[in-house]
């Protein structure tokens, strides 16, 4: 990924959703692209992190799912209960 400055990347998403949360939106990009403590040193030193390693990727981002789709539709009609109630 290259390195696009915080002020940069917060106008590219206030045109994309909106002024309000672009700040919060580039401040979550930031902390997990290069990880929670570097990206607040980087804050409170009022520092770039241009040149900054990159956080690795882990390499499953999602769980798995425990059941599929037909077991959670089951489940989910043995919660209703009977339909004659």
């Amino acid at each position: 990924m290259a390195y696009t400055g915080f002020d940069r990347l917060q106008g590219q998403l206030a045109g994309r959703y909106g002024a309000d949360r672009a700040g919060a939106i580039a401040a979550a990009i930031g902390r997990r692209k290069y990880g929670k403590g570097a990206f607040q040193h980087a804050a409170a030193t009022a520092t770039s992190l241009k040149g900054a390693p990159v956080k690795a990727k882990p390499k499953h981002r999602l769980r798995k799912r425990r059941h599929s789709a037909a077991s959670y539709r089951a489940m989910a009609a043995a919660k209703k209960g009977p339909a004659g109630r």
